[in-house]
């Protein structure tokens, strides 16, 4: 069994299929729950959500915050979560968006709820929309599941090369046998 792992391609084939499997069980997770972490950094919200096998970055600008503490949220996707989520591209206006075989990239603005005074807190002037705009990078998980997949597989299929002799001594018994 030592034998089997000598090399560092050997080594690098487990890794990598590792990797894969790992990327596998979060893209079967992604059929069944959303999950999201948000974090805030300079007037913007970042987002990474997994859902529907695929990984979404998505940026969102606040003009209307000061501070947002990161957070964590999972819930089981269900035709409300789906229809709130931000893969809808509906009733927006479009920036600019390339999408091609599950890749989505783009940048949107949508009206966003009631616009607070100047200098308040808590109350809203009715009927007072902002827009946001985000900008939204998906990828699919089977285009990272593939290429590990297919590197493992060569790796670990692939031969060890002979040792080359470093000296005479060595190259010698290795002719003579």
């Amino acid at each position: 069994m030592g034998d089997f792992f000598r090399g560092w391609r050997r080594k690098t084939s487990l890794v990598t299929l590792t990797m894969a499997l790992c990327l596998m069980v979060g893209w079967m997770r992604s059929l069944a729950v959303q999950d999201r972490v948000c974090f805030y950094r300079r007037q913007a919200i970042y987002a990474i959500t997994l859902m529907d096998g695929e990984i979404e970055w998505t940026r969102h600008v606040r003009p209307d915050v000061d501070y947002l503490p990161m957070r964590w949220s999972s819930k089981t996707i269900t035709e409300i979560v789906r229809k709130n989520s931000l893969k809808s591209w509906e009733n927006c206006e479009i920036h600019w968006r390339r999408y091609w075989y599950g890749f989505d990239f783009g940048a949107k603005s949508y009206l966003m709820g009631t616009m607070k005074p100047e200098g308040t807190s808590s109350r809203s002037i009715p009927g007072e929309y902002w827009k946001r705009r985000v900008e939204v990078w998906q990828v699919p998980y089977w285009s990272m599941i593939l290429p590990l997949t297919l590197l493992s597989a060569y790796l670990l299929r692939s031969k060890s090369r002979k040792r080359v002799p470093t000296n005479v001594a060595d190259a010698v018994t290795v002719k003579g046998a």
